[in-house]
């Protein structure tokens, strides 16, 4: 039985006529949601939405924002939970992927200058992203490993890293419970 989980960008699912606490309620591991400002994309659900965004149609399902991606740790039963929100942190910060400045980002694959939620847009967003992604990927890798660490091997020391990570700014969210 696998102990305690991690999930990079999660996502509720696409049928909006289940609560969050019935998708993820039934997950009672500890699980840390980790996630970014600019994490956002479209993600069609079906080959009929995606001909309906091409003729205009769209609708709002199938588009995850950021803030449906921080949702799920609402989602999940008090006590075990953890929410890491990174910000200016997109879908590739979490990829492993090295974006370049003016490169399209993760859900944009023909080339289009993504135009998401969040304060920027474009390289200029791509530009601050760039910029603080060695700051997101070294405080991903320390909490995580601490999350691993107290969860799996009840590190008291990872425990207490855990309760105010270092390297968080004021912007970035940090949350138990």
């Amino acid at each position: 039985m696998l102990r305690a989980f991690i999930a990079l960008s999660p996502a509720p699912a696409r049928q909006r006529n289940r609560s969050l606490g019935e998708q993820f309620g039934p997950i009672v591991q500890p699980m840390l949601c980790i996630t970014g400002t600019l994490d956002a994309g479209r993600f069609p659900a079906s080959p009929l939405q995606a001909m309906a965004r091409r003729i205009g149609q769209a609708s709002r399902l199938g588009e995850i924002d950021a803030a449906d991606r921080a949702s799920v740790y609402e989602g999940l039963p008090p006590g075990q939970r953890a929410l890491l929100v990174l910000d200016e942190a997109d879908h590739a910060t979490f990829s492993g992927s090295e974006a370049r400045e003016g490169s399209a980002p993760a859900g944009t694959s023909d080339g289009r200058q993504y135009r998401g939620p969040g304060r920027h847009a474009g390289t200029e967003r791509l530009r601050a992203t760039l910029a603080a992604q060695p700051r997101h990927h070294a405080l991903v890798a320390a909490v995580s490993s601490d999350w691993w660490r107290s969860r799996l091997l009840g590190d008291g020391a990872a425990n207490e890293r855990l309760a105010a990570p270092a390297g968080l700014i004021a912007q970035d969210v940090w949350r138990q419970g």
